[in-house]
């Protein structure tokens, strides 16, 4: 019941302003219009928006900008870049710039602060990506990643519903409404999705965690949409302009092969570790946060990797919280069962590891060096903490 009436908010807060064609409700015709934009999806190479990010419940906060990306059929996204204003600032972003670019090409990360006129650049495989994970998750929308870009949501959801249809920015869209498994972490989605190019407009994400219901919304508006080779004239490289100063950030030691310590995480019942104390085994730090959907799409994967490997004395799964103000995380974890060790207020440990967004999974090795740093999400991220692991 508690979904039920999260949809029909969700469904008010997605149609104000829009002007409606009224149309039956049928789950075939949601179905066939899923399977028809995922395909487009799957098949564009190249495709730039303005985006408009808005926050609310437990992470209340506005950006704005745009972007342009670049993905292979796999899935991989190869590059991407993205101008970004913060409109209404995020709890824990309050020393981040308001207005940045930053992008991601030939494996070169890279962001500018427009005030400071500062650019710092980095190696994504030497620990450099930190600096574009952040910032990107306003645009990186979790469905350019995958290689079946809206498989999650034609197979997994308890409910499929066409709405009808709205107008937003001048393009006739169908609504379609996901319900998930109260168990799924991915609770109620709308999508709009243009009817010329089947190309998707709008995603608003909704779901409720913690023992006391604490409610997140994530709502993403695409306008001035372009798809094809042509998408991206100015390209995915920094700015080039007189007065920028650079810094670059190759340096930094927070990759694979490097050493780690100094650091403590404290868990949910008190019990604080030190690196020290973990040296010897395979460590899994996963730093998640509550307003952040590809998480709770991870969540359940690692609760049954732990599962599965949580007598191996030799490994310990922790799952990190970061970036919060009154989120009940322990709350949340009790609510869907998990069974993984949690870790609350761990901000000072995201900054020690240069972690700049979520979901993060960092697997440090026996002898305390980084043996991977990973962002995937769902199964690929399954596989590669897997394959970390060993056998």
């Amino acid at each position: 019941m508690f979904i039920r009436s999260l949809v029909s908010c969700l469904v008010l807060f997605l149609l104000a302003g829009t002007t409606l064609a009224a149309s039956p409700a049928r789950s075939e015709q949601a179905l066939r219009i899923l399977r028809e934009a995922s395909a487009v999806l799957r098949a564009t190479t190249t495709i730039a928006f303005d985006f408009d990010y808005i926050g609310s419940g437990t992470q209340v906060g506005r950006a704005r900008g745009s972007a342009a990306i670049r993905r292979e059929p796999s899935g991989k996204l190869t590059a991407y870049r993205g101008e970004v204003e913060l409109v209404a600032v995020f709890p824990g972003w309050e020393e981040h710039p308001a207005r940045y670019d930053l992008g991601l090409t030939d494996g070169t990360a890279w962001r500018l602060d427009q005030s400071r006129r500062l650019l710092e650049k980095g190696t994504v495989s030497d620990g450099a990506g930190y600096l574009v994970n952040r910032g990107a998750g306003f645009f990186l929308f979790p469905q350019l990643s995958r290689e079946e870009p809206l498989g999650v949501e034609i197979e997994d959801p308890e409910e499929i519903e066409l709405l009808g249809t709205a107008t937003l920015g001048g393009v006739e869209c169908d609504l379609i409404s996901l319900t998930f498994p109260p168990d799924s972490g991915l609770g109620s989605q709308l999508f709009a999705i243009a009817r010329e190019d089947r190309l998707v407009r709008r995603i608003v994400f909704m779901a409720a965690g913690g023992a006391a219901g604490s409610l997140f919304t994530w709502d993403l508006t695409l306008t001035n949409l372009r798809a094809g080779d042509d998408a991206a004239p100015t390209g995915f490289g920094p700015p080039v302009a007189d007065g920028i100063r650079v810094v670059d950030r190759d340096a930094a030691p927070v990759g694979p092969g490097d050493h780690t310590e100094g650091w403590s995480v404290t868990l949910a019942g008190g019990k604080t570790l030190t690196a020290d104390d973990l040296l010897g085994r395979y460590i899994v730090l996963d730093f998640w946060a509550s307003w952040c959907p590809f998480c709770h799409e991870n969540l359940p994967y690692l609760d049954t990797l732990h599962r599965q490997l949580g007598d191996n004395p030799k490994i310990r799964i922790i799952a990190v919280n970061i970036w919060e103000t009154s989120y009940d995380a322990a709350g949340y974890f009790e609510a869907q069962g998990f069974d993984m060790d949690l870790a609350l207020d761990g901000d000072r440990l995201a900054e020690h590891f240069k972690v700049a967004g979520t979901p993060m999974a960092i697997v440090i090795g026996p002898d305390g060096r980084i043996l991977l740093r990973n962002r995937d999400t769902g199964e690929s991220r399954d596989r590669v903490l897997r394959e970390a692991l060993g056998p």
